[in-house]
C-alpha cells in the first residue's frame, strides 16, 4: 500500500485504518495471527484495509468510491508452483523401511490426487452488531467461538474483557463456518461503534461472504504404494501439500487431520508422510467438515 487518499468527511461519518485501532492490530488463533486491517501490505485480494460508518448507507457507497488506495503489485504466491519459502508447516511421520519394502515390492503404484476449496452457502448472513451500555460494548454475532469474539474485541479496542459482552445469535447449518471469521466481522464492527459512540450493524453482502469468508483447504497428494503378490500394501510413500491462504491460522489443525487420514485403513508397517502447509494470495482456509 503506497498512499489513502480519501475527501474531507462529513462529522457525523467515522473512519478507520490501522493506525486508528486503539489497541492491537491483530486476530489471534492458537500461535498464529493475522492483521485485522491491512497496514503497509495486502495479501489477498479483498483483505480489509479500512473501515467506514454512517447513518445513511448510500452516503458511505459514495464515500468509498471516491476513497483512492495506490499499491505497487507484488508476484502473488501461487498454490500450483509453489517456493520453498512459502512453506509456513512441515512435517514428516516415517514408520519402518519404506524405500527398502518399496524396492522389493511385487508391483508399485503411484498417483496424484488434487481437492479444490469447498463451497458453502450458509442461507444467513455474515455480520455483527455493537452498541455501547453502560459503558460495555454489546456483541451480537452468529459465533461457534463466543470467548474468541470477546478476546479479540477487547484485544483491539484496548479495554478489559469483562466491558465487552457477546451474545451467540441463531446459525444455520454452519459446518464449521463460524469459527474465528465471525471474530473479524465482530471487531470491524466494534472499532466503528467505538469511533462513533452508535449501535453499528455490518453485514457482508453474499458475494462477499462467499468469496471472502474460509473454506476447507485446497490440497495436492502424490501415493506411491508397493503391494504383495497377494494385492496387499507392503509400504506407502504420501506426499501432502496443503493451501492455508494468505494467513495458515489453522496450519497445525489441517496438518494433523490430514497425516492422520493419509494412510487410509490399512495396516502401515512401512509408511512415509511428508506434509507442507503452504502460504498463498488468496483468503485463509479453514479445517471445516469433511
Amino acid at each position: 500500500i503506497l498512499s489513502i487518499s480519501y475527501p474531507t468527511l462529513p462529522e457525523e461519518i467515522s473512519l478507520i485504518t490501522a493506525d486508528g485501532i486503539a489497541g492491537r492490530n491483530e486476530l489471534t488463533l492458537l500461535a498464529r495471527s493475522m492483521p485485522i486491517l491491512a497496514k503497509r501490505r495486502v495479501s489477498y485480494a479483498g483483505e480489509p484495509i479500512l473501515l467506514l460508518c454512517g447513518p445513511d448507507e448510500r452516503d458511505l457507497l459514495d464515500l468509498a468510491a471516491a476513497i483512492e488506495i495506490r499499491y505497487a503489485e507484488e508476484a502473488p504466491l501461487s498454490f500450483a508452483n509453489p517456493t520453498d519459502d512459502q512453506a509456513v508447516l512441515s512435517r514428516e511421520v516415517i514408520r519402518g523401511d519404506v524405500e527398502r519394502v518399496l524396492s522389493q515390492a511385487f508391483q508399485v503404484i503411484e498417483g496424484d490426487y488434487s481437492t479444490s476449496a469447498s463451497e458453502h452457502a450458509p442461507s444467513d448472513a455474515h455480520g455483527a452488531v455493537v452498541h455501547l451500555v453502560d459503558g460495555r460494548y454489546m456483541v451480537d454475532v452468529p459465533t461457534q467461538w463466543p470467548y474468541h469474539v470477546r478476546n479479540t474485541v477487547s484485544a483491539a479496542l484496548g479495554v478489559p474483557a469483562e466491558r465487552v459482552v457477546v451474545r451467540a445469535t441463531a446459525m444455520s447449518a454452519h459446518k464449521d463456518t463460524r469459527i474465528w471469521f465471525p471474530s473479524l466481522v465482530a471487531v470491524h464492527c466494534a472499532l466503528l461503534t467505538q469511533a462513533s459512540s452508535k449501535t453499528v450493524k455490518l453485514v457482508l453482502q453474499r458475494e462477499e461472504a462467499a468469496r471472502l469468508t474460509p473454506r476447507r483447504a485446497p490440497s495436492r497428494v502424490h501415493v506411491k504404494s508397493g503391494l504383495d503378490k497377494d494385492g496387499l500394501p507392503t509400504a506407502q510413500d504420501i506426499r501432502i501439500q496443503l493451501d492455508g491462504g494468505a494467513f495458515p491460522l489453522f496450519a497445525d489443525e489441517l496438518m494433523e487431520r490430514t497425516i492422520l487420514a493419509a494412510g487410509g485403513i490399512y495396516r502401515g508397517d512401512n509408511v512415509r508422510i511428508r506434509a507442507t502447509v503452504l502460504e498463498t494470495s488468496v483468503p485463509p482456509m479453514d479445517a471445516l467438515l469433511g
